[in-house]
């Protein structure tokens, strides 16, 4: 998924070292998000740049109607078992050769966990709607 960095900001920081950062992005879409460079990659240098990236959708509540209040709301085709490998010249190794579920979206693929899948009863190809509480960096192409 392609993200344009609007801004990079600190995240934990102790005795002047940040630990990680956050990210405010805009999709392809229009569609902002903040999200969460734990690993960190460090992208302060690509802010207003376009980045491929590879973002987990954490803490996720399904909507049922566009008209929830919920932010950010995404929406697309539920599929699973999508395996992370390929040209990412960084990626956090922990991701590396794992099985995910993930959504197809306008903007791109969005990754969510297995265990969000069960506990929503995503179907195979089935369109959903769901609002995300933290967006995860874990890997870009740069």
């Amino acid at each position: 998924m392609k993200i344009y960095i609007e801004k990079v900001e600190p995240g934990a920081v102790y005795e002047d070292h940040i630990y990680n950062f956050w990210i405010t992005a805009k999709l392809s879409t229009g569609l902002k998000i903040k999200i969460f460079d734990l690993e960190p990659f460090d992208l302060s240098n690509f802010a207003l740049k376009e980045v491929e990236c590879l973002i987990v959708a954490g803490f996720i509540e399904k909507v049922n109607t566009l008209y929830d209040i919920q932010e950010p709301i995404i929406s697309g085709r539920y599929f699973p078992k999508y395996l992370l490998t390929g040209s990412w010249n960084k990626i956090e190794s922990s991701f590396y050769e794992r099985l995910f579920d993930f959504v197809e979206t306008k903007d791109g693929i969005i990754l969510i966990n297995d265990s969000a899948a069960k506990k929503w009863n995503f179907q195979e190809g089935e369109d959903i709607n769901f609002s995300v509480i933290r967006f995860d960096l874990i890997g870009v192409n740069i």
